[in-house]
Order: structure tokens, then C-alpha cells, then sequence
């Protein structure tokens, strides 16, 4: 009786069958892939404009926190200038300078120097000088910012004094950057009060 089982025929999947659930895994496949493909789109999209983001944003803190040394003169009662300079934070087009001591005896001041040129923000420093510097006083420019992928479009500096007999003025500083070779672009402002020392 076993043999009669034995030799019944046995059934299988037929060719159209397996087409079929050949096609049906392949377009599973391909969707799932397609999705994966448009996530990493998308998420390398986002990571490029926020590598724009924290670069200006960290540029322009940079830039705040140093000014707000501007005209530091230790104990004395005037604000320190830049030689042939009128005001504590000297602009000059799309140029901001200043001084300020880091060291009362023996006397030690630091010069900064901050600018816009050839499609980047630019900084200039000379630390221990044992006299205070001239305008400009900077030859040598670093950028603040990676140059391979990032271009400032826009830098526009705007001073506004608080009267003629306090020193105290406020700076607006306004940046535009684009990450290169995409369509990113990315703008922030600061406001510095720059400080009164006498």
C-alpha cells in the first residue's frame, strides 16, 4: 500500500508561478531601494545646509565675542583706538578694526582686523604687540570660514554712534553664504553694543 502512495504524481510550482512571484520580489526590491535612495538624498541635503548653518553661525559668535574686547584699556579711563583711528571699532567699507589690551605690565595689546574679501570672511590678529598698531596694521588675512565649500555673497557692516560725547555705538553685522556647487544659502545678522571704557 505504501508503493501506491509513492507513485502518485507529485505537484510543483508551474514556470508562471515563479514568474510571477519572481516579479512581484523584484518591484518589492526596487521600491524599498527607491525609498532608501530618496532618504539618503535627503538626509545629505539637511546635513550640507546645516553644515552651512554652524559654520556662519560659529563665525559671526567668533566675531561678537572678540569685539566685545574692543577698546579694553586695562585700568585706564579712555578707551583704547587704533592709531589714526576716530572710533574704538574702526570701519572702513566692508572692514572692522580695533585694539585692546591683554596685558598690564609690562603693556601688551592685540589688533583685529575683520573683512570681507574674495568671497569669504577674513581675520587678521597680531597678539603682544608692546605699542598700539596703526589702521592697517594687517597684511596677512586667514579665513574664518572653509573656503572649498563655503562663499560669503553678502557682508555689510553698519554703524550707529550713541552722540557725539559717548563712545558706545552699536555694530550690525549682516551675512549671506552659500554652500558651493548646491543651493544652499544661508543669512544671519549680530548686533554688537560696543562698549564704553571710560
Amino acid at each position: 500500500m505504501a508503493m501506491r502512495y509513492a507513485n502518485k504524481r507529485q505537484n510543483g510550482s508551474s514556470l508562471v508561478e515563479l514568474l510571477v512571484a519572481s516579479t512581484i520580489g523584484l518591484i518589492a526590491l526596487m521600491l524599498i531601494g527607491s525609498i532608501y535612495v530618496k532618504g539618503q538624498r535627503l538626509y545629505a541635503d539637511r546635513s550640507q545646509n546645516l553644515l552651512l548653518i554652524q559654520e556662519l553661525n560659529d563665525a559671526l559668535r567668533f566675531i561678537k565675542e572678540e569685539s566685545h574686547r574692543a577698546g579694553y584699556n586695562g585700568d585706564s579711563h579712555y578707551s583704547a583706538m587704533l592709531s589714526g583711528a576716530s572710533n574704538v571699532i574702526h570701519v572702513s567699507g566692508s572692514q572692522m578694526s580695533y585694539v585692546y589690551k591683554t596685558r598690564e605690565s609690562p603693556q601688551k595689546w592685540r589688533g583685529v582686523s575683520i573683512k570681507s574679501a574674495s568671497d569669504s570672511l577674513k581675520i587678521c590678529t597680531k597678539s603682544n604687540l608692546e605699542y598700539i598698531p596703526s589702521i592697517n596694521f594687517c597684511t596677512r588675512f586667514y579665513s574664518l570660514l572653509d573656503t572649498n565649500i563655503i562663499s560669503v555673497t553678502d557682508f555689510t557692516l553698519e554703524q550707529k554712534f550713541l552722540g557725539s560725547s559717548i563712545s558706545s555705538a552699536h555694530l550690525s553685522i549682516s551675512t549671506t553664504a552659500k554652500l558651493k556647487h548646491t543651493a544652499h544659502q544661508y543669512s544671519s545678522e549680530i548686533k554688537i553694543m560696543q562698549r564704553n571704557w571710560r
